[in-house]
């Protein structure tokens, strides 16, 4: 899960959901043992977080093949300049 940084504008924040979405989907795909990836964009007022992740993976090595493919950290360098900060529960 993350929060968008503080500098970005409604407009901005909405825009970098949808490059999240449109960039981190798709990797279920392209990375082997990814089952599905889920983001969510539009969390309650309720939340604590703007964005969020949900990944099912084959087992805890497909997790960390996931979490280390090149494809998937060119996505964290995007992610990265839009957010200031994560939280993750892997399980």
């Amino acid at each position: 899960m993350w929060n968008f940084a503080d500098h970005l504008s409604e407009e901005e924040k909405a825009e970098a959901a949808k490059n999240m979405k449109e960039r981190l989907e798709p990797l279920k795909d392209v990375i082997e043992g990814t089952l599905s990836l889920k983001v969510i964009t539009n969390p309650l007022p309720t939340s604590s977080y703007e964005v969020a992740l949900v990944g099912e993976y084959v087992d805890e090595a497909a997790l960390s093949f996931y979490a280390t493919h090149p494809e998937h950290l060119k996505v964290v360098e995007y992610i990265k300049t839009v957010c200031k900060d994560r939280a993750a529960l892997d399980y």
